[in-house]
């Protein structure tokens, strides 16, 4: 099932190509584990095209991290 709208005007958009550089890295001793992440590294500037009525902005760099324990 196709969703129109009267006097819809199909219009492309023009959106530079980009890279997204992401670096991860893990170290495990006995039962701890410790993971970091970098997202975006280059802190590009850009946005995810999906279809063709959704533009979102990638997310600016960020880090996270993981501690864990196994029982």
């Amino acid at each position: 099932m196709a969703l129109t709208v009267n006097n819809d005007t199909y219009k492309l958009m023009p959106v530079a190509a980009f890279t997204q550089l992401d670096a991860s890295a893990g170290y495990v001793r006995g039962p701890v584990s410790v993971r970091v992440k970098v997202a975006n590294l280059l802190n590009e500037l850009s946005y995810n095209v999906h279809d063709d009525n959704s533009v979102n902005p990638i997310a600016p760099r960020n880090f996270s991290a993981t501690v864990a324990y196994k029982f």
